[in-house]
This record gives structure tokens, sequence and C-alpha cells, in this order.
């Protein structure tokens, strides 16, 4: 559709055929250089001045001709890694010692930042999965202390709980209502972007437009048919009791993160065993790792962090615990209600390979809002576990 995307589909060509050794596909595109058509020589026309391009390609070797290109004009707009190794894939082909020690330095180079930083990311992990345990063990010890009565009293009398008083319509169709409109919402939103003719419909921005936009829909209906004083009331974001503190209850979900870590590694190994059983297919990566694949947009990163770390927690706490839980506790009683929720939750992520670790945060989140009674302690939980898987896939995938 202009000058620079054609341009990049040349790039991306000729490097897919050197990549897989498809000399007949280098050739054939390296001829198209050379003897460009009215919207090639456009594209081409966007090239920086004093670059060499292959326009004897005919005469050439592809690699030759990938060779004169891959300093300056091949590779725009991709990761620094991914340009790299691709250059010193060329420069190896054609025996440039000068190229191939250059680029092989900045991929060295590259690896090393990202290992460094992927092990700090471990680190932090294994520490948090250790003070995990050490809660538990803890936890079982206090449980079975004398004159504890053999129950965490002590622990849950923290927290009042979920207030039975709180404003929240009779009418079980509001909660539906809420669920429907937020999937309504965000898929409306989708559409929309792709409708625009100059958007990426899968791009960083448009997930959290999307995400953003299904939050507010959730939210008005919970303002026009709520029976708290304000929307936030009605989803329990804002508890009017004096004990019922969010920032309280949100750093005592802290807590509550430390003990998942344990629990979803043991889930994590269990699914593996599972698939291993069934033979069932590998889990696909999540959306928004995919979109961090290759790019190189920092705004775009930002907006996928953003969309995960921040309105995905937000959206999916509304609905999964504000709207669904707190009507299913009403009507069948809690234990009921943790078990549907989390099964909407998992459901919802369509995701049959990761079923079982999605079913445990489920509950993990539907507890803690049980535990504490603040909306806002299972956003934190949701955040902090979002935040960490993102952290590692983010340096994993610009690799």
């Amino acid at each position: 559709r202009n000058p620079a995307e054609a341009q990049a589909a040349l790039e991306m060509t000729i490097a897919h055929a050197i990549a897989t050794d498809d000399a007949a596909a280098a050739h054939d595109t390296l001829v198209a250089l050379g003897r460009p058509s009215d919207d090639l020589r456009a594209a081409l026309s966007t090239v920086p001045a004093g670059t060499k391009l292959p326009t004897t390609a005919v005469a050439m070797s592809p690699a030759d001709a990938a060779a004169q290109m891959a300093p300056a004009a091949f590779g725009g707009g991709w990761s620094p890694f991914v340009r790299a190794r691709l250059r010193a894939r060329i420069a190896a082909i054609v025996d440039d010692r000068v190229m191939l020690r250059r680029e092989n330095g900045r991929v060295h180079a590259i690896e090393d930042r990202v290992y460094e930083t992927l092990t700090s990311i471990v680190q932090v992990g294994v520490m948090a999965l250790f003070v995990g345990l050490g809660v538990w063990l803890y936890l079982l010890l206090r449980a079975f202390m004398p004159g504890s009565g053999g129950r965490l009293s002590w622990l849950t009398a923290r927290f009042a709980g979920p207030d039975p008083s709180s404003p929240w319509p009779t009418d079980k169709l509001v909660p539906l209502l809420g669920v429907a409109t937020w999937v309504a919402g965000y898929h409306a939103a989708a559409l929309l972007m792709a409708l625009m003719p100059s958007a990426r419909p899968t791009s960083g921005l448009a997930v959290l437009f999307q995400t953003l936009a299904g939050l507010v829909v959730a939210m008005v209906v919970a303002a026009a048919f709520g029976r708290g004083r304000t929307p936030f009331e009605s989803v329990a974001m804002v508890d009017p009791r004096a004990e019922g503190s969010g920032l309280r209850a949100a750093t005592w979900s802290l807590l509550a993160f430390f003990l998942l870590l344990p629990v979803m590694l043991l889930a994590v190994v269990f699914s593996e065993v599972v698939q291993q059983i069934i033979g069932s297919d590998p889990a696909q990566v999540h959306l928004a790792v995919q979109l961090m694949i290759g790019e190189a947009d920092a705004i775009q990163i930002l907006a996928i962090v953003l969309a995960t770390v921040v309105a995905a927690p937000l959206a999916e706490e509304v609905i999964f615990r504000g709207f669904l839980y707190r009507a299913l506790r009403d009507s069948w009683g809690r234990t009921p209600a943790v078990i549907v929720s989390a099964l909407a939750f998992a459901a919802l992520h369509m995701a049959f390979p990761v079923m079982i670790p999605l079913l445990v945060l489920g509950l993990a989140f539907a507890l803690v809002f049980e535990w504490t009674g603040s909306l806002w302690a299972s956003i934190t939980m949701h955040a902090l576990w979002n935040a960490f898987i993102v952290a590692a896939s983010l340096v994993i995938t610009q690799t």
C-alpha cells in the first residue's frame, strides 16, 4: 500500500530465501530489484542516498547482491538481533570476514544482555518461589499449633471478606449483561480498528484499545444498573467499611502472590504430564507474546505491556470477580461461585493445553477476593502474575 511496505516486503523475501538456501527465489526477487516496475521503482526511491543496490542483479549471485544491500538498507524495521543474525548469515555465505566478525560481535553482545536480564528475572522468580514455600510451611505449622483450633482464623480474620450489605442489584441479569457487553465492547473495538485503513489490527496499541473499550462498556453497565453510589462501589473496587482499605488489601495480595508461585509450578508440571499422556497439541503462544516477537517499536511494546499488566487485570477482575463471582456467590454460595468463576475465566482464554494453570489462576484470584473483600487485591495479584510472565517473554522473544 505504500513504498515503505513494498521495500520491507522485498527485504523479507530475500531474507527468507537466503535463510532457507532457496537460490531460485532469491534470484527472482533480485531480478525484480534490478529491473523494477513503477511500484518497485517508487519503493527503491525511499532507500537512503549512497546505498549500493544490486542494479545488476542478473549478472550477480543472489548472495553477492544481498551482501551489497545488507550493510545499509537491508532489514529496516526489524529488531537489532534479527538484523544482525541475517547480516551475519549473508556474510558467511559470501565469505566477507569483516562483516561477519562485526555482525557476530553484535549478536553476541545482544545475547549477553538478554542472558543477563533473563538470569535476573529467573533469580527473582526463584527467590519468590522459595519465599512462597516458606510461607506455606509456616501456615501449615501455624494451623496445627496448639490453641489454633486447627484453623487459620488468625489469618482470615484480618479482613472482613465481601460486604454482605454491598449495594448490588438483586436482578441476576445485570451481571450477565455486564459480561455480555464487555465481550461486545471488546469485539466492537476490534472491528473498528480493522476498518481503519491505516491501523494495525493486531498491534499493541490495538489490543490496548480493545481491552480498555471492553472495560469502559462494563463500567457503564455498572453505573447504569448497579445500586452502588458509583460503578466502582458496585464492582467492589470501593468498600464503604472502615476496614475495607483497597490499598491494604492490595498490599496483602503480595503474600497471596508468593503462595501462588509454588502452586502454579505444580500446575504447570501436571499440565505438561497430562498433555504428554493424552497427546495434546503444544500450547499456543499468547497473543501478547506473539506481538512482541520481533517488535522493534518501543511504543508498540509499551502498549502491549500496559494492555497485559494494567488493562487486562482491571478488565478481567471487574468481569469475573466484580460481576460474575459476586452474583454466583449470592445465588449458589461461596464454593460453587469460586469453581464456576474460575472455569469461566479459564475457558475465556480458549487455550486448552494450559487450561489447568489458567484454572488454578482463576481459583487463586477468586479466593483472594473472597479473603479480602476488595477487588484491588485480585487486580494486584493478577497484575503481578502477568508482569512476571511478560518480563520473561519480552526478553526471550526479542531474540
